[in-house]
């Protein structure tokens, strides 16, 4: 199981994908990454990460970047483990 205080920051975004020299579109549709470590950090990571993308020509959109900063009621981003898995 994932330690919830372990994460730093969860990135989700939708990309139209990268079109090749024959026409086809690679890399269509929405994705998630999950980046461990101190959220400052994990930010940075997933904005170059982001950046790196766009530089390689993909279309990114609907991006979204949860920080997992402590709040009143603890941090940002939960872990829910659904009974029988595993």
């Amino acid at each position: 199981m994932i330690d919830e205080t372990k994460i730093g920051a969860i990135l989700t975004y939708h990309s139209e994908g990268l079109r090749d020299s024959a026409g086809k579109v690679d890399g269509y549709g929405d994705y998630g990454v999950i980046y461990m470590g101190e959220p400052a950090a994990c930010e940075y990571q997933a904005r170059a990460f982001l950046e790196s993308l766009r530089n390689d020509g993909y279309r990114i959109t609907d991006v979204l970047i949860i920080v997992n900063e402590p709040t009143g009621n603890g941090p940002a981003v939960r872990v829910v483990v659904l009974e029988g898995a595993k």
